[in-house]
C-alpha cells in the first residue's frame, strides 16, 4: 500500500507530490496525459516558442522556493521591468495608467474619500470598482485586466474571491489607495518571469524525480482508499485529487454525490489561444511592451494580445515577432466553437487594426481551444470554498487541490498544492 496517490500532474499536483516525497512518503502521481503540467506546456514550431497556457509567472517567495528546490531557478528569465502595458480605448492604444479622461482620473483618485461599504455580504468586482473608483476606472482598467486573468465578467466575479486583499484594505483602512500606501515597500517583490525554454520548463522541473505514471487515467475513487486506474485498483493511505473541478467531480461520484455536485457546479470560461507572427519590417513602428487589453464595447473579438518576443529573447526567429491573442471568455463563449478560418479572420483583422498593420500581415501559426479553461470565482466563492472544504473534512484521507479553490495563478496553484501536502502529511502521521 502506498502512502499517497496524487491524481493529476498539473502544477498543483506536482508541487504537492514534491512536498510529500521530500517528507519521505511513498508517492505515486497518476496522469492521463503523456507529459506533466496540464495546460502549462511549451512547444517549438518553425522556430517560434509557443505557450499552450500561462505565458508568464509572477513568483512569490513560496513559489520561488519550490522552483529553486526543483533546480530550475537558473533557467528563469525576467521581462523588462518597465515594459509598458496598453489598453485599446476609443480606437487607439493608450499606455497604462493613462487610459482615462481627466474627469475619470479625478474620480479614481478620490477613492480615499469614498465611504466604506457597511454590508458584510459578498460584492461583485463591477460593483466594487464602480463604487470605489468610478465607472470609467472599472470599464477601462479593472475590467480589461480581470478579463486578461480570468476571461470573466466583472458583474459575476466575487471581489472576496478574486481580489480578497482589496476587500480587506477597504475594511481595515476605509480606502484601497491608503491601505496600499501604508503597505508599500513591505516584502521582496519579484519580476514577471518565464524560463529560457518556456513555461514547460517549470512543469518538467517539478516532475523530475517523482514517480509519475503517464497515460494512466483514474476512473474512480473508492473509500478505503483505493483508486481505479484503467481497471487496476491501487490501495493507498491517502488520495489527493489534483484535477480540474469537473474531473474531481467524476472521481467522487460514488464516494460523496453531494461533494461531486458541488465540484461540478464550478463554472469555467472558454478560451481560444491564437499564436501568430508579424515580420518586423511590416511594423509601422517597433513593437514594444507587454501587450494590450481590450475593454468590452470596443467592437473587437480579441480580449487581449501578448507581445511574446518583446518580453523574452528566443521566442521568434530573427526579423520576426511572436504575438499571442486570446478570444472567447464568459462574454463570448461561442468563439470556442468557431472554425479555424473564422478565428484567424477575426484575430488577424483585430490585431492588424490595433497595431495599424496592413491587411494579411499577420502569419497564423497555431490555435489552441479550451472550452473549460479558467475557473470563475463567482459571487459567494468563499462560502462555496468553505462548504467544499468542510465536506472533504468528513472524508478523512481525501484531499483536493487545484486552481479552482484559492487562486488561478501558477504561484497560487503551487502554494495550494504545498498546503494540501502539509495537510496530508499531518493526516498520515496521526494515523500511523
Amino acid at each position: 500500500m502506498r502512502d499517497v496517490v496524487v491524481v493529476g500532474a498539473g502544477v498543483s499536483g506536482l508541487a504537492c507530490a514534491r512536498r510529500l516525497q521530500r517528507e519521505g512518503l511513498d508517492v505515486l502521481v497518476i496522469e492521463a496525459d503523456a507529459r506533466p503540467g496540464g495546460v502549462v506546456s511549451s512547444e517549438r514550431v518553425d522556430g517560434y516558442l509557443l505557450e499552450s497556457g500561462p505565458n508568464t509567472i509572477l513568483p512569490t517567495p513560496e513559489s520561488m522556493a519550490a522552483i529553486a528546490e526543483a533546480g530550475i531557478a537558473e533557467e528563469m528569465v525576467t521581462a523588462p521591468p518597465k515594459a509598458p502595458r496598453f489598453v485599446y480605448v476609443g480606437g487607439r492604444l493608450r499606455r497604462v495608467p493613462w487610459v482615462m479622461s481627466p474627469a475619470g482620473t479625478v474620480r479614481a483618485l478620490a477613492e480615499p474619500f469614498v465611504r466604506r461599504r457597511g454590508s458584510e455580504t459578498d460584492e461583485s468586482l463591477a460593483s466594487f470598482f464602480d463604487r470605489r473608483f468610478g465607472r470609467q476606472a472599472h470599464e477601462r482598467l479593472a475590467a480589461p485586466f480581470v478579463t486578461g486573468i480570468y476571461a470573466g465578467h466583472t458583474a459575476e466575479l466575487s471581489i472576496r474571491g478574486v481580489f480578497p486583499r482589496l476587500a480587506e484594505l477597504e475594511a481595515r483602512y476605509g480606502s484601497v489607495i491608503m491601505g496600499m500606501l501604508r503597505g508599500r515597500g513591505k516584502g521582496r517583490r519579484h519580476r514577471l518571469a518565464s524560463f529560457k525554454g518556456g513555461m514547460g520548463t517549470l512543469a518538467a522541473g517539478l516532475a523530475a524525480g517523482l514517480n509519475v505514471r503517464y497515460g494512466a487515467a483514474a476512473r474512480a475513487i473508492g473509500r478505503g482508499w483505493e483508486v481505479d486506474v484503467d481497471g487496476e485498483s491501487l490501495q493507498t493511505s491517502a488520495v489527493v485529487i489534483a484535477t480540474p473541478a469537473y474531473g474531481a467531480s467524476k472521481l467522487l461520484g460514488s464516494v460523496d454525490p453531494d461533494a461531486a455536485g458541488m465540484l461540478e457546479s464550478v463554472c469555467y470560461a472558454p478560451i481560444v489561444v491564437a499564436s501568430f507572427a508579424v515580420a518586423n519590417s511590416a511594423m509601422t513602428r517597433p513593437l514594444d511592451g507587454f501587450g494590450f487589453l481590450v475593454p468590452r464595447g470596443e467592437g473587437l473579438n480579441v480580449l487581449g494580445t501578448l507581445f511574446n518576443s518583446c518580453l523574452f529573447a528566443g521566442r521568434a526567429p530573427s526579423g520576426q515577432s511572436l504575438l499571442t491573442s486570446f478570444a472567447g471568455g464568459r462574454l463570448a463563449p461561442e468563439v470556442a466553437d468557431w472554425n479555424d478560418d473564422r478565428v484567424w479572420a477575426a484575430v488577424c483583422s483585430d490585431v492588424e487594426k490595433v497595431l495599424s498593420l496592413g491587411a494579411g500581415v499577420a502569419k497564423p501559426i497555431r490555435i489552441k481551444r479550451y472550452r473549460r479553461a479558467i475557473p470563475q470565482y463567482l459571487l459567494g466563492h468563499r462560502e462555496w470554498r468553505a462548504r467544499i472544504e468542510s465536506r472533504v473534512r468528513d472524508l478523512p484521507g481525501l484531499f483536493l487541490t487545484g486552481n479552482y479553490i484559492d487562486g488561478v495563478s501558477v504561484p497560487a496553484s503551487m502554494e495550494h498544492g504545498v498546503r494540501t501536502a502539509d495537510a496530508a502529511i499531518q493526516y498520515i502521521r496521526r494515523t500511523e
